[in-house]
């Protein structure tokens, strides 16, 4: 019958709500507004929102998760000021963010994704990620997220195939440079270095000051640069030889 589905759908839309507090929510709002600006001060601004956000309901796990994905995205883009303070927080952020979102597949895939690449915990940010994927298969930002988890496990082929199948579902998003960086990554991993520099370079004109778009790129130019292994590599940064 159609009525009972419709009404055991809008149970499941008021369960999910991502908080009861309004207040809450115009905070975390502010902070995904600041967060998709990409400068230094914009980021400063999304962190203090999405704390707001939890000073207001200690329970919101997609404000943990968002802060925590501040703390990754600073370090994406070189702004980190205090490293080992901010690995710590951002772990705090995303274990928070873990335990309070076990139904939501964003605050799940964006804990899994600080977890691995600034934590560097792939067994708890594989299984976030893997738990975010049979909640929410549509959304972008969980393929992403699966992309890079692939890529430091030594799985170039399947982070291509999420970092694709990503920018199927949102070719527009905010994080389109992310997306195209991920398959850089997989396809240098792969071998294939003329199509890595060919999606490093989309990634740098859409984020000129995306470090780790700007790592992969630097890989073709610099005539000193020791690759690291392909295959099962998990480093993303190249290490250039002492002279």
């Amino acid at each position: 019958m159609i009525v009972p589905k419709l009404e055991l759908a809008e149970i499941d839309r008021v369960k999910r709500k991502p908080t009861a507090s309004l207040d809450a929510y115009d905070w975390y709002l502010r902070g995904m507004s600041s967060f998709n600006e990409f400068s230094k001060d914009a980021q400063t601004h999304a962190m203090i929102s999405f704390k707001r956000a939890i000073e207001l309901d200690s329970s919101f796990a997609l404000a943990y998760a968002m802060a925590a994905r501040c703390h990754m995205q600073r370090q994406g883009f070189g702004w980190v000021a205090d490293r080992e303070h901010e690995i710590v927080e951002a772990e705090r952020l995303a274990q928070r963010a873990a335990e309070l979102g076990k139904d939501d597949a964003t605050a799940l895939c964006s804990a899994g994704l600080v977890l691995t690449a600034v934590i560097h915990d792939l067994n708890r940010g594989s299984a976030l990620i893997d738990r975010s994927l049979s909640l929410n298969p549509n959304l972008a930002w969980v393929w992403l997220s699966g992309s890079f988890v692939k890529i430091y496990l030594g799985e170039p082929e399947i982070a291509l195939e999420r970092a694709a199948h990503a920018m199927k579902l949102s070719p527009r998003d905010s994080q389109i440079f992310a997306m195209q960086t991920a398959s850089a990554l997989g396809h240098f991993f792969t071998g294939r270095d003329e199509e890595a520099l060919s999606w490093a370079n989309c990634a740098l004109q859409e984020q000129p000051k995306f470090v780790v778009a700007a790592c992969v790129a630097a890989m073709f130019s610099a005539k000193d640069v020791h690759y690291p292994r392909r295959r099962g590599e998990t480093d993303i940064v190249p290490q250039t030889p002492r002279r």
